[in-house]
């Protein structure tokens, strides 16, 4: 083939080996590939895109930079600054010059600094007169600015005109700049005092009075939480361990609370519902009742004691009061001073009320009474009566429980007993009271002659006269007497 092509005088178009037929590349081997991708290739870079490059990283000259109209305006004002930099110069000359001043220094260093200050004077007055001239002459181009008509002047170049529009544009800034100043200044003056007004008139407001709530009990916080099933731990966190204990073992708010075991043997807590929740009736019209008198409280001892004046058998004790009643008064004494019991023929008990005590005591005073009367006569019947102590002597003997209460009414029996033997013309005075006293009845009494007074009673007094006419008088005279307004009744009196 080689040989043919040779004499036929064509060559064979050089094909490289890395493609195929189709214009793709071979495969390789994956170690092959692995190290290709660890190299980093080479980039090319075109002569166009390094001229781009080029002009980004160049910056624009000053002098191809276009004059915005703002940019202007700032080299306007920074013209305006240099003039006025050789005030601030000397303003940074004289600060310097004060802190060398506080340093230490020798005596030449004192003379040369004298001699400085004396020129830096002179040039401060100088600096001062110039700068009075130019204010004054601002003042004059400002005040015929105003009043003249505003020329039209053409910048030509770097000329006086232009130089002259610019200072007083830059002048007319600093103005509005600090008359803005002065009023943003007043108005937050004016904003604080607002705002301090209203903070007093805030304080001076009376607070509301927020009503405080009530503490919740213990166990209405309890039924709350309770309302979805809770474990008892959760309750431990929420509470402590000894109400949870409380709860589990002494029955606390168990009427309420119910206990029971989940699925994993837990022990959980839920809150039932209460009893009248669950008998609840539909709502009916309320009818007003007749208010029912309160029922007075009974006197069981009264009743006991009034049922049993006549002599009661215990059965019909316990159907009207019941056996509790009865077993009190049979084993315990009760009423034991207003009920005696006995028993009837045929063996069963009876109970019969007593006297009370006060009564019994009464009637047993009255019975001694009578005792001491009887021994008293029979004493006074042998004329023994009239020496008091033999007397008292031999009638005590008779009594063992002898009291002053005795002794007393001995003592009245023997003085009425005395007072009856020595009566010769007596008046009786009867209808008395405590009010009317003895002294008053003395006091009528006294005109009708010699007499002697014995008070039998509150009610009855005695007189004696020793003159039975003397006695008539008195009884004719003062048959209706009238003492403390009350009218006595006097008549003879006829001892027994």
């Amino acid at each position: 083939m080689d040989e043919r092509i040779e004499r036929s005088g064509f060559r064979l178009a050089q094909v490289p080996i890395s493609q195929n037929s189709y214009g793709k590349k071979p495969r390789r081997k994956r170690n092959s590939q692995k190290q290709e991708s660890m190299q980093t290739p080479e980039k090319k870079v075109s002569p166009q895109n390094q001229k781009q490059k080029r002009k980004r990283s160049e910056k624009p000259s000053e002098s191809k930079v276009k004059r915005t109209p703002e940019k202007k305006e700032k080299q306007k004002s920074n013209a305006v600054e240099k003039k006025r930099a050789p005030e601030k110069q000397a303003k940074k000359q004289n600060n310097k010059k004060k802190k060398k001043a506080q340093k230490p220094k020798t005596e030449p260093a004192k003379a040369s600094e004298n001699s400085n200050k004396q020129q830096s004077s002179k040039q401060k007055k100088q600096q001062n007169k110039q700068g009075k001239k130019a204010s004054k002459k601002k003042q004059s181009e400002n005040d015929k600015v105003k009043k003249g008509p505003r020329k039209n002047t053409k910048k030509k170049g770097k000329g006086g005109a232009a130089k002259q529009e610019d200072a007083k544009k830059a002048v007319k800034k600093n103005q509005k700049k600090q008359t803005q100043k002065k009023a943003g200044a007043q108005k937050n003056k004016s904003q604080n005092q607002q705002k301090k007004s209203q903070k007093k008139s805030q304080l001076q407001k009376p607070k509301k009075r927020t009503k405080k709530r009530k503490k919740k009990n213990l166990r209405t916080r309890v039924l709350g939480s309770c309302r979805k099933t809770k474990s008892g731990s959760e309750l431990v966190s929420i509470f402590s361990q000894q109400l949870v204990n409380d709860i589990r073992f002494n029955g606390k708010f168990a009427n309420r609370i119910s206990i029971s075991l989940d699925l994993y043997g837990r022990i959980m807590f839920t809150t039932k519902r209460g009893v009248a929740a669950k008998t609840k009736q539909p709502a009916k019209e309320k009818v007003k009742a007749p208010k029912e008198a309160k029922k007075k409280k009974v006197d069981v001892r009264q009743e006991v004691i009034a049922a049993c004046r006549q002599s009661r058998s215990e059965d019909d004790l316990i159907t009207q009061f019941g056996e509790k009643v009865v077993n009190d008064i049979r084993f315990k004494g009760k009423y034991k001073s207003r009920i005696e019991i006995s028993l009837d023929q045929f063996g069963k008990r009876l109970y019969k009320s007593k006297k009370s005590l006060k009564t019994q005591r009464r009637n047993q005073r009255e019975i001694r009474k009578k005792q001491i009367k009887a021994a008293y006569k029979a004493l006074a019947d042998m004329d023994s009566v009239s020496n008091f102590d033999v007397c008292q002597n031999a009638i005590r003997e008779c009594y063992s429980d002898w009291s002053a209460v005795d002794v007393n009414f001995l003592k009245k029996l023997h003085e009425n007993e005395i007072f009856n033997k020595e009566l010769v013309a007596p008046v009786l005075f009867s209808n008395l009271t405590r009010e009317v006293k003895t002294e008053d009845i003395v006091k009528h009494v006294m005109s009708f002659g010699r007499c002697d007074l014995k008070r039998i009673s509150n009610e009855m007094l005695v007189v004696n006269f020793k003159d039975p006419q003397s006695a008539k008088k008195c009884v004719g005279k003062f048959k209706k007497l009238v003492v403390a307004n009350r009218t006595l009744r006097c008549a003879t009196y006829k001892p027994k």
